[in-house]
């Protein structure tokens, strides 16, 4: 019996509804076709990092388009995302970054350095990682994308999702 994971069915509904509105938040939007792209770029650059099949690729920021093409990208890599509260206070965040134990954070630039303190190998910008143009842009070619909560939650797979600012 055939099981499809979640990156199959994204690509399958990209390649369906690629003009569709597939993110929205405050500041930006991407179609379904732009984030397929971008997340397939995003998901080699966390390979290129050193994420490896299995591994668990941390997210920190708030909820935003960046946040779920960063999520989607580590499926593509084959990792789990694993969600860090954006708000978490400097003296929790230790417990919380060993206990997703990722190579690599993306992360909102304001959190880079609690993150390094409190002990994350590698963190990087996670708009860097995942450009998305400003609502109603088009994104241009070839520009990169890619995940939050070590509670152990994760985000519910489905065939799309608004994120707010």
């Amino acid at each position: 019996m055939y099981r499809p994971d979640i990156v199959s069915v994204f690509r399958r509904t990209a390649r369906r509804h690629g003009d569709r509105p597939f993110l929205i938040d405050s500041q930006s939007s991407v179609t379904y076709a732009q984030a397929e792209q971008l997340t397939d770029v995003a998901a080699a650059e966390l390979v290129a990092r050193g994420v490896s099949p299995g591994d668990t690729v941390g997210f920190c920021a708030p909820d935003q388009v960046s946040l779920w093409l960063g999520i989607i990208a580590a499926w593509k890599a084959g990792a789990l995302p694993g969600l860090l509260d954006a708000q978490l206070s400097a003296d929790a965040l230790p417990y919380f970054v060993e206990d997703v134990d990722a190579p690599v954070v993306a992360a909102a630039v304001e959190r880079h350095d609690v993150l390094r303190a409190a002990g994350a190998r590698s963190v990087i910008d996670l708009d860097d990682l995942t450009p998305v143009p400003a609502a109603g842009q088009p994104a241009a070619a070839g520009q990169p994308a890619a995940a939050g909560q070590a509670s152990g939650a994760q985000p519910a797979a489905t065939g799309q999702a608004a994120a707010t600012g």
